[in-house]
């Protein structure tokens, strides 16, 4: 069986999208004949690495200097990952990824990169972000842009991160490129969760229709223009009318959850809007089959693991034309799309609270459809495991 290697800073899910990815990619890999283990610099004491998902993890960790050093690192990767058939980094901008990449190229043993959005030019803003903008910079001449160039190949979940990363630096320059797509297994069946696993978490449910929001509380996010847009598109709609507006995700107790909180309180009438905190296992597959429609106006999203899962429980979207398959689910009206402004984006919801239940309940039929013709995991996995036995091919000819 081919072995393949993940190397990631971190496997922890409350830090985003990228240890789900693994766990995904991981798992349609096996159904090809690949096995997989990931190695990252996590603390060997989290806790979320106790959670058996059948993904054996190597923590080498903790990482340091808010780079991901690890000294354990090196050497294990020297020895322990010599033994794999190729390894695939996650991420870019950290310690384990030049690390690995600079191994595997004096050890000729192949190393593909998922950037996972991390090349997207969101991030290098010289207004929004100036600091971390120049450290780029800086960082890519010094190091990042030959991470690029040594790769075997960089991998993308979506057309639209390929375009993107190529419009971000100057030496881009990655020997080859594959839209590989990600892909999500199948959601659990709607019979299989407890119908009210989420209404415990969250009782106001009970009473009527929500809009959910189930991600990280994050800036990038876009919730600050989501909380305007909802209260300029519910301006005159009696409160008992309304939708209710869920916000769910980790980050609750950040100066951005916070501060969401106190603009929620000011612009939004009491009980117009909740905070459950974050959502997992049952519940959070109740909530997204029970929501109305799901929401993510984000300034920034590579992929959007949520908006799949919400495709895949029938639950129709309205996201930003920054979330970087927005066209595939317009091309497909599985959901509405604005632009990440809070006008657009109250344009949009209005758009959604004047349809009709009948309109409402065709988007659901084709959010479900879209997802088995477009994200289901086993046509990501096939991509991505046909690239990588390519890849062998070539450096065995």
């Amino acid at each position: 069986m081919h072995r393949v290697l993940h190397i990631v800073a971190s496997m922890d899910p409350a830090g985003g999208g990228v240890a789900q990815a693994i766990h995904t990619i991981a798992s349609g890999l096996r159904v090809e004949g690949f096995s997989s283990e990931v190695v990252s610099v996590d603390n060997p004491a989290s806790a979320f690495l106790n959670l058996d998902r059948g993904l054996t993890i190597h923590a080498l960790g903790p990482g340091r200097f808010g780079w991901g050093f690890s000294k354990r690192l090196r050497s294990w990767l020297e020895s322990e990952g010599a033994g794999f058939d190729c390894w695939i980094v996650h991420g870019l901008w950290l310690y384990p990824s030049y690390l690995a990449v600079s191994i595997a190229g004096r050890s000729g043993l192949p190393v593909h990169v998922y950037p996972h959005g991390m090349l997207d030019p969101w991030f290098q803003s010289w207004r929004r972000r100036p600091f971390k903008t120049l450290r780029n910079v800086l960082y890519w001449h010094l190091l990042e842009a030959a991470t690029i160039r040594e790769a075997t190949s960089l991998l993308f979940t979506c057309e639209e991160e390929r375009r993107l990363a190529a419009t971000t630096f100057h030496r881009y320059r990655p020997q080859a490129e594959a839209v590989v797509g990600l892909g999500n297994a199948d959601v659990p069946r709607a019979d299989s969760i407890p119908s009210d696993a989420f209404a415990a978490l969250c009782p106001e449910i009970a009473e009527r229709p929500y809009l959910l929001f189930l991600g990280r509380l994050h800036p990038k996010k876009g919730i600050d223009l989501l909380l305007e847009g909802w209260a300029e598109a519910t301006r005159g709609l009696p409160a008992a009318s309304a939708p209710l507006l869920v916000i769910a995700g980790p980050g609750e107790d950040s100066d951005y959850g916070r501060a969401l909180r106190r603009q929620a309180e000011t612009l939004l009438p009491p009980g117009a809007c909740c905070f459950p905190g974050m959502v997992a296992g049952d519940a959070k597959w109740a909530a997204l089959r029970g929501a109305a429609a799901f929401v993510l106006f984000s300034h920034q999203e590579n992929f959007g693991i949520a908006v799949v899962e919400a495709l895949a429980c029938e639950t129709p979207v309205l996201i930003s034309n920054k979330v970087n398959i927005w066209r595939e689910i317009i091309d497909r009206r599985a959901g509405w799309v604005a632009s990440d402004s809070a006008v657009s984006v109250a344009d949009c919801l209005k758009v959604w609270l004047k349809l009709s239940t009948e309109a409402r309940d065709a988007a659901r039929a084709r959010a479900r459809t879209t997802f088995l013709e477009v994200f289901e995991g086993g046509q990501a996995s096939q991509r991505l495991a046909e690239h990588l036995r390519g890849e062998d091919n070539k450096r065995a000819s």
